[in-house]
């Protein structure tokens, strides 16, 4: 083999080696499962707040940045980088919404053809932290294999640490 041949394989296998560390020790978001919901949700349920604004961060797919005024547990304000959302919108949103959405996903996984174009529920990667403190989701991502249907965001109470 060349030496330009040698550097090359090289390069490769240190662009590999990279990649892979990367992914594996980035920030690890824990799999969902219908437990692990259900537990967060009580949680959200017996300690949450009614009256909170939270900031989500949504990548993937769909992405912005909102802004998140709840009363009486109720959306009452969303703005979408900084532009207000309809009122229609906001049903997804809010932690009861957010709930509801990972809900919807658990649920979507289990047949996976009609809502990803997948045939198998193991090409759908479910991942998601919660507050350890109120259970709400502070992080969603999801990934199916093989398909550009990534979603992922980040939410934070303003105000909670």
């Amino acid at each position: 083999m060349t030496k330009k041949k040698t550097l090359l394989w090289s390069l490769s296998l240190l662009v590999i080696l990279g990649g892979g560390a990367v992914f594996y020790f980035r920030d690890r978001v824990p799999v969902l499962t219908a437990e692990t919901y259900s537990a967060a949700k009580s949680q959200w349920e017996t300690r949450g707040l009614k009256d909170y604004e939270m900031d989500v961060e949504v990548s993937g797919v769909q992405h912005g940045k909102y802004r998140i005024s709840v009363k009486g547990g109720d959306v009452v304000k969303m703005t979408e980088d900084g532009i207000e959302v309809p009122e229609r919108v906001w049903t997804h949103w809010g932690v009861k919404g957010m709930f509801r959405f990972l809900e919807e996903e658990l649920a979507s996984r289990k047949h996976p053809s009609a809502a990803y174009g997948v045939s198998e529920p193991e090409s759908v990667y479910l991942h998601a932290r919660f507050d350890p403190k109120l259970g709400y989701p502070t992080r969603f991502l999801r990934q199916v294999f093989g398909r550009k249907l990534t979603v992922e965001w980040r939410a934070r109470i303003v105000g909670e640490n």
